[in-house]
């Protein structure tokens, strides 16, 4: 008996505004359906988040139903947990509820346990920390149905554990039942593996990259074939090859187009099946023209690049990030000028003369440049020096 357990798939996020962000989600869920039908898996257990959005589009509804078609004519039924992107604030269906004609059985709250191919399943949906009781509770229902059954026993739930996640958990390992085979857990989105009770309880982490702290994770993205044809549990790692290559570096403003060379050369030499995130934490205030100069060398071999500066103040760590192609001309101009030691009044002068001139016969370019040449005309400031230089 096989069993393939996946969760966080997150379909429908368009991560970064990015249409090829959607399809990267979806290619990995396809490569999941994919590598389970070609191992010849009896189930397919989705421990949560399936979709991003309590709401998901219809383009990755779709998408979601016509993979469960392929794994429902091949005979492979799907149990799920709704995760806690998948649930309303408020009281309605999951997006989940949709797909029961595709063999698609949904444990929640309300039907927690079912049996298919002689499995006994039990589980819920998520719930959050201050529903810590009734988390227990429902447990302690099912474990006791549980102990009715023979046959292998699988626990799917969207729940953090204390000792993974101390800082947003739900529930503790002691807290679980110890009486299955199997735990099928989600939420967490690296892979863990842990033997408790009469099993084994598998975080299998999410199929894509959804934050920069998740990229040192990358080459582990993926799902389990757990094997329970003996006596323990057999975990089998695969791993997702469709997940998008993402880059980690950190620089000052000096070795910024440096570092982008050096990026280059690395994209280049990776030949990667596709173009890679690119995430830059920079140290130290970078002008508005380096930027550009970044993105003029980068842009060809990568989706988008992510410069993200970090300042600590008082024991707070604030967070800015450059999207170099969504940035407005007038925004570049402010961020120049203030670079030179210009304040917000120099700067709004900067931006109706910018405007003025704009209605002419210039063009965007030649606009942008006769705006500095005023701005450093009236003000006395030169291009490469700042007031700190001329004081």
């Amino acid at each position: 008996m096989l069993i393939a357990h996946v969760a966080d798939t997150h379909l429908g996020y368009m991560q970064y505004n990015l249409e090829e962000r959607f399809e990267d989600f979806n290619d990995a869920f396809r490569e999941v359906v994919d590598k389970a039908i070609n191992e010849h898996v009896d189930v397919l257990v989705h421990a949560g988040d399936a979709f991003h959005d309590p709401r998901p589009s219809i383009k990755a509804l779709k998408f979601f139903r016509e993979q469960l078609r392929r794994l429902h004519s091949r005979g492979i039924p799907v149990i799920a947990v709704p995760g806690s992107h998948d649930m309303l604030k408020r009281r309605g269906m999951p997006p989940l509820s949709l797909f029961d004609d595709l063999g698609l059985k949904l444990l929640t709250f309300a039907t927690p346990s079912a049996e298919v191919k002689g499995i006994f399943f039990g589980g819920f949906q998520y719930l959050p920390r201050h529903r810590h009781d009734s988390i227990i509770a429902k447990l302690r229902e099912i474990e006791i149905e549980a102990r009715e059954k023979g046959g292998k026993k699988i626990l799917v739930l969207h729940q953090a554990l204390e000792h993974l996640l101390p800082i947003a958990y739900e529930i503790s390992l002691a807290e679980l039942p110890k009486n299955f085979s199997y735990y099928a857990m989600g939420h967490i989105h690296s892979h863990h593996v842990i033997p408790y009770g009469k099993g084994v309880l598998s975080y299998p982490g999410s199929t894509e990259v959804l934050s920069v702290d998740e990229i040192k994770h990358i080459d582990d993205k993926g799902f389990n074939i757990v094997d329970l044809s003996g006596d323990e549990p057999i975990i089998h790692r695969v791993r997702i090859e469709s997940v998008r290559p993402q880059l980690r570096y950190k620089s000052s403003a000096e070795e910024l187009l440096a570092l982008a060379e050096k990026i280059r050369k690395e994209i280049v030499s990776a030949k990667a099946l596709k173009k890679p995130l690119i995430h830059v934490e920079v140290t130290s205030e970078v002008d508005r023209f380096t930027y550009e100069k970044v993105e003029k060398l980068l842009q060809p071999f990568c989706l988008k690049v992510r410069i993200a500066r970090k300042i600590e103040e008082e024991g707070y760590i604030t967070t800015t990030v450059t999207e170099l192609e969504s940035i407005s001309v007038e925004q570049a101009i402010a961020e120049y000028l203030k670079i030179k030691g210009l304040g917000d009044k120099e700067v709004s002068i900067a931006i109706e003369i910018l405007r003025t001139l704009s209605l002419g016969n210039l063009t965007e370019k030649e606009a942008v440049a006769r705006t500095i040449e005023e701005i450093e005309h009236i003000f006395g400031v030169k291009s490469g020096e700042s007031k700190e230089d001329r004081a």
